[in-house]
Parts: C-alpha cells; structure tokens; sequence
C-alpha cells in the first residue's frame, strides 16, 4: 500500500528535520528539468507557468540558485493546506515511521519523493513544461508501484502520473441542495486530515479508511464502491 499526494506551490525551507536526509530516486532526470527551467528567461517562465509577471520573475531568480545547492526534507518542505492539516510536526515516532513507509508526494519536478527525501526550491507545473512534456517524461513512475494499492489523495492532475496502478480513489464531497460537490478548500484539508488519521492508527487495511470522521466528512456507503471511497458533509 502507498498514499499518494499532491505538492505545493508555495514551499518553505524547513531545517528542523527529523533525521538524516534521503535521494529522491529520480534526482537525475530532476536535474535535467531544473537546467531546463533555468534556461528560461522571465518572460518564458510566465508563459510557460502561466502566472504574473512578478511571480514569473521570483521564480526566475529562485531558479538561479544551483541545483540541490539548499536541501529540507519533503515532508516539510511543502506549506499548502493539505501539510498543514497533516500536522507532520507532532507525529511521534511511530507516526513518522508509518508516514516514511507508505507517503509519497508527487512532482513535476522529481516525479515522486519520500518524505525523508531532501528537495530544494522549484515551481514546476506538470501542464506547463514545452521542451519536457511531463506526463510523457515520467510515464514510467507507475512500473515502481505495480504491485501495491495506492490511496489517492492526490488531485487528478497528478494522480494522472499513478495511471495503471490500483488505486483506491477517496472523494470529500459537500452536500448542497441535494447536489454533492467537491469544495476545494475543505477537500485538501481533509487529506491532509486523512493521512494524520491514516498514521496516528497505523492503518494498512484500506477498510479501516471508512471509519474517518473530521471536518464533518462521513462515509458514504451508497456511493462509493471498490474503486472510490466517498465522505460525505452534509449541509449545515
């Protein structure tokens, strides 16, 4: 069983770690994307990323920066909703054993990393690279996990990289007017809810998910079926 999640754009160097720093295993084929985007002038960067002029130019000078030149640990090193609600800093040890066995973060950059593994700064989009097009660049990440199940907790742009693989698909849907629908904000906040939840009773029997309770989600039993697991929230 693996946990697949999504990045971050914004990230944050983080040098509280908890222990030695890993390789991601794909470091080499990030190095080349990394040369790549440093290559890029301001202007090719806006374009391509499809931002403002002033996060195009940010990032123009983070990508100045040689490659790998300031590492933190992955785990930490993203600072979006779903790590926050994660809450990577209080697990104790037995937490973070769990989470250094079964978490990977998906990435346009590496591909995927370990938690433990050590990543530095980029802002990298899979749908926004020209000279390296992405899905086809790492089309080969599913082949490592073709023998496991993997919780995705990622979105589907991402998710896209674990095509092939079996994957158990967990939807956090709001119920309005007798509609249910995907509310984006307390969606990523619940996945990082789940795999605190995931760690804390140390789970490795995917029915074990269905008993997850937070921010008012319930399971669905009549939605959901093998493939995709729904929690509910219901109108207020």
């Amino acid at each position: 069983m693996k946990i697949i999640l999504s990045p971050t754009k914004k990230m944050k160097y983080n040098h509280d770690d908890f222990g030695p720093l890993t390789t991601p295993k794909y470091l080499d084929k990030a190095k080349k994307l990394y040369e790549y985007m440093q290559g890029l002038s301001v202007e090719e960067l806006q374009e391509q990323l499809k931002c403002n002029a002033s996060i195009a130019k940010k990032t123009y000078q983070m990508y100045r920066i040689d490659f790998h030149h300031q590492v933190s640990m992955a785990l930490t090193s993203f600072d979006g909703l779903v790590f926050q609600y994660m809450k990577p800093d209080l697990f104790d040890e037995q937490e973070m054993a769990y989470i250094h066995k079964y978490l990977l973060i998906l990435s346009g950059m590496y591909g995927y990393v370990r938690p433990s593994d050590g990543i530095g700064f980029y802002r990298l989009d899979l749908e926004n690279c020209i000279e390296y097009p992405l899905y086809e660049y790492w089309k080969d990440l599913a082949l490592d996990f073709k023998d496991e199940v993997i919780i995705n907790l990622a979105s589907k742009e991402y998710s896209l990289l674990f095509e092939g693989c079996r994957m158990i698909h967990i939807h956090f849907v709001s119920e309005v007017n007798g509609n249910y629908i995907t509310k984006a904000t307390l969606a990523k906040m619940a996945r990082g809810s789940m795999v605190r939840y995931m760690a804390k009773h140390q789970i490795t029997n995917v029915e074990e998910l269905k008993k997850f309770q937070d921010l008012q989600y319930q399971y669905s039993e009549a939605l959901s079926d093998d493939k995709n697991y729904y929690f509910i929230r219901k109108a207020q």
